[in-house]
């Protein structure tokens, strides 16, 4: 069997319980990367881990490359700093949601866009996942009804 084949087969096909040990390693990632960050003490919780220092803490401790995720590295490496930017982020969009009288397709792409940069990706150079935050905070702008039209 080749090497690649055998990457496949242990990522779709076998490795974990599940049967497909990349969600395995995902959810591993993001459990081991909370510990850490928990275990780090008060200045850790504070102002984190430092930029970049959560996939070699990860490395280090489960051999796994990286927290599978763009949103929980941001958390751990930021602190309570990074929370604190994160909540005011998550407010604005809050009120611009309530601004929409709580539209719920404002809702779903919201919601698929933070479960995509919580739980799928770390690829954070993604470009459309930025585009997507981009547009969610214009979307009166760009989705508003035509005059008329409700």
């Amino acid at each position: 069997m080749s090497p690649s084949s055998s990457s496949l087969g242990n990522r779709l096909g076998g490795k974990s319980s599940l049967g497909n040990s990349s969600w395995q390693d995902r959810t591993d990632s993001i459990k081991i990367g909370m510990q850490l960050f928990a275990d780090g003490g008060v200045g850790t919780v504070l102002f984190g881990m430092g930029p970049g220092m959560s996939t070699p803490a990860i490395q280090k401790v489960a051999g796994l490359d990286a927290v599978w995720s763009i949103l929980l590295p941001y958390v751990y490496e930021t602190g309570a700093v990074g929370m604190l930017a994160l909540c005011v982020v998550g407010v604005y969009l809050f009120r611009l949601w309530g601004s929409l009288r709580y539209d719920l397709t404002f809702a779903a792409v919201l919601v698929v866009w933070l479960v995509g940069v919580t739980i799928t990706t770390s690829y954070s150079e993604l470009l459309p996942l930025w585009v997507t935050l981009g547009w969610v905070t214009v979307w009166p702008q760009v989705c508003a009804p035509e005059a008329g039209r409700a």
